[in-house]
């Protein structure tokens, strides 16, 4: 769980233990183009054939269900969740690392007995729903915990662990805490990732490079890392540097600081609140200095997208206002997002385009070799951006036949 890095640190994680030989089931949330994405064994999507026999198979179930108990009717987030651990068990896979949706205690992931809790970190994030303090979100996070299991966290503010730690003592768990149980050191940080050492109570792992960009992904390295190291010792993995240098020197994750073109550079992110934008305007000051860049950005009506925008506009010299278009989430209109924009910094230059395709479209059009794009809000949205590099059908012939 956390608010930021979890899908990041749950790919990484599976990587590691693919990486030791394992059958690893990873499971995050959301998707970005197609949801097999969600369905992962040993890094490959369920294939669409595999998929829709598992959605039919499961629908039986999903019939007998309701039948027999008409007053309780799954909601989508609880169906989804059977469905992956139908799939996860069809599939025998030795472990299944799964990403929560929103929050953690209340979340339908939670009705798993896990051998080990991360919470990467607490901050704002779907406020109301899981509160208006970093205190009241913290307890949502911290309900993942479970007794006697180990936990990691990232997080590192007072108010936040409180919660934690009380929550860890209250169910006999240990806690292993970044900066005072483990420890990151970048070394060298570009537009391919990063180089860092990682020391655990267990080992240190010396110049090991992060095949992704971005100044919040040696944390996420770390946080996993530590995970895996607890995972090895108690369940006998073998795990050692090299493992762990072969996992993250190839790991990939579309929407997270992805590069998908050059000469103009494109860069997608899925930063959708205050948290995660602020990392991506420090991201790309360390990666690309102050070059200033063309913002492509849309976000949902539940998302805080004034304190969120703040962080990028100082280095923008030109916004496409646009929105995400999914069904049964209520977007930010297109011309309020633009007008939110143009309050924040009257000076900007600021257009509108009805969705992120054509958002693309106009601005490659006109790019010199040069500059720099920047998609980002949505993460929805950047699914949707993400179509005019990488089509659905592609990637869905690929997944079925491993070529498109």
């Amino acid at each position: 769980a956390g608010t930021g890095g979890k899908g990041s640190v749950t790919t990484m994680i599976g990587s590691l233990l693919q990486e030791t030989g394992l059958r690893v089931g990873v499971h995050t949330s959301p998707y970005l183009q197609v949801p097999n994405e969600k369905l992962l064994v040993n890094g490959k999507m369920a294939a669409p054939s595999k998929f829709t026999s598992l959605v039919n198979g499961f629908k039986q179930q999903y019939d007998e269900f309701t039948s027999k108990y008409p007053n309780l009717t799954p909601r989508h987030s609880e169906a989804w969740v059977a469905m992956v651990h139908l799939y996860f068990a069809q599939q025998q896979v030795d472990w299944g690392v799964i990403e929560t949706g929103m929050g953690g205690r209340f979340d339908p992931t939670n009705v798993l007995s896990p051998e080990l809790s991360v919470i990467t970190n607490v901050d704002f994030d779907h406020v109301p729903q899981l509160g208006t303090t970093l205190e009241e979100i913290a307890f949502h996070k911290a309900g993942i915990i479970k007794p006697s299991k180990p936990v990691i966290t990232g997080e590192t503010k007072t108010a936040v662990l409180d919660v934690i730690q009380r929550e860890a003592s209250d169910k006999n768990s240990p806690l292993f805490r970044t900066g005072q149980d483990f420890n990151v050191e970048v070394k060298t940080m570009g537009e391919t990732g990063s180089v860092v050492d990682i020391a655990t109570p267990l080992h240190r792992y010396s110049d090991i490079k992060i095949n992704l960009p971005g100044i919040f992904q040696p944390q996420n390295a770390a946080t996993a890392v530590m995970a895996v190291d607890i995972l090895s010792s108690r369940h006998q993995i073998p795990l050692t540097s090299e493992k762990i240098e072969r996992a993250l020197r190839s790991i990939k994750f579309a929407g997270r600081m992805e590069k998908v073109q050059a000469h103009p550079t494109v860069i997608l992110d899925g930063a959708n609140n205050p948290q995660k934008m602020e990392s991506l305007a420090r991201s790309l000051q360390a990666v690309y200095g102050n070059r200033t860049y063309t913002l492509i950005v849309g976000m949902l009506a539940t998302k805080d997208a004034s304190s969120s925008i703040t962080y990028l506009l100082p280095n923008v010299h030109r916004v496409v206002a646009t929105s995400p278009h999914i069904f049964g989430k209520p977007s930010i209109k297109i011309e309020d997002m633009a007008g939110l924009i143009r309050t924040i910094d009257p000076a900007k230059n600021v257009e509108t385009a009805d969705n992120a395709v054509e958002a693309i479209r106009r601005v490659l059009n006109g790019a010199v070799p040069g500059e720099l794009i920047v998609v980002t809000g949505s993460i929805y949205m950047l699914g949707e951006a993400r179509e005019h590099w990488f089509p659905k059908k592609d990637i869905l012939l690929e997944a079925e036949y491993g070529h498109s």
